[in-house]
């Protein structure tokens, strides 16, 4: 009886289809109420369909997200291991050898042999100074506060021991002996000592960059950049004074000797005081 009544909804269908009725209004509207209000397993089997297929479609949406995190992963870590493996390779072809590393520290055994050799000679020139510097203030003028004063030669000026000029409500220059030693004596020592000791600060400063350079060269990973690198600023920081007694090679461009100034105030020297045996600069020989 249910299959007559089924093939006699459908033939109603067809007929209202055929008098012009649009097919969609068969589909959305009229049609499916029919079914539905006729068939109740009509619309439960329908939205069972439905469930399915958001079901599939949720599922297929999780399954396409889930491959395409997959694949960034997979990307990401080919990525870092290419990034890891093209450091270790430009660590690998700029590493300094030990070759280099050996001759680079040759080369800082001479540079540090010549700034000792410098400290010394250094030394020397200003223990010469000073014993000038003590027989001319041994002889010079004393003020009442212990200072010693030396006038100019004209008899215009005084200067203390320090450099400074003193006024005359301080001292008159007339009541200096014209025995006492003059400033134009004094002076060229008193200078001679501040560029002395100004080298011997820099040749310090200089012997610890030394020092630096060999704990840093002596690091695992040591670049032949960073050694060119510390190459060339050891050149350029080179006190003249100690670059005089390094090899003829190893010598920078246009070295100035530092004891052309020290030679140009000996005869001074010896001139006012002979006793002292400042009769010439200390000699040097380079480091062979």
């Amino acid at each position: 009886m249910g299959r007559f009544l089924a093939a006699a909804e459908t033939r109603s269908i067809w007929s209202l289809s055929q008098r012009g009725a649009s097919p969609s209004i068969c589909r959305s509207g009229f049609c499916s109420s029919v079914l539905t209000r006729r068939y109740p397993i009509f619309t439960i089997h329908s939205q069972n369909l439905d469930a399915s297929l958001k079901r599939r479609h949720k599922h297929a949406e999780s399954f396409v997200a889930a491959k395409e995190d997959q694949e960034r992963k997979e990307k990401q870590e080919e990525q870092a291991e290419q990034s890891a493996l093209d450091l270790v390779t430009a660590v690998e072809m700029t590493a300094a050898t030990e070759i280099q590393i050996e001759a680079f520290h040759d080369r800082l055994d001479k540079y540090d042999e010549a700034t000792v050799r410098a400290l010394m000679e250094n030394q020397q020139a200003l223990d010469l100074v000073h014993a000038q510097m003590e027989k001319l203030l041994d002889r010079a003028h004393v003020l009442d506060d212990g200072r010693r004063v030396f006038k100019t030669e004209d008899g215009s000026q005084v200067f203390d021991e320090f450099g400074t000029e003193l006024d005359q409500d301080i001292i008159d220059p007339n009541s200096i002996d014209e025995n006492a030693p003059r400033w134009e004596a004094y002076q060229p020592l008193m200078e001679e000592e501040a560029r002395l000791g100004a080298e011997r600060e820099a040749l310090a400063i200089y012997q610890n960059k030394l020092d630096e350079a060999r704990e840093l060269s002596s690091q695992d990973g040591f670049t032949t950049d960073e050694l060119e690198s510390l190459e060339a600023e050891l050149e350029a920081d080179m006190p003249p004074s100690m670059a005089q007694f390094l090899p003829t090679d190893m010598q920078p461009a246009a070295t100035p000797t530092m004891k052309t100034d020290y030679q140009a105030v000996a005869p001074r020297a010896v001139e006012i005081a002979p006793q002292a045996g400042m009769s010439q600069a200390a000699s040097f020989t380079p480091i062979n």
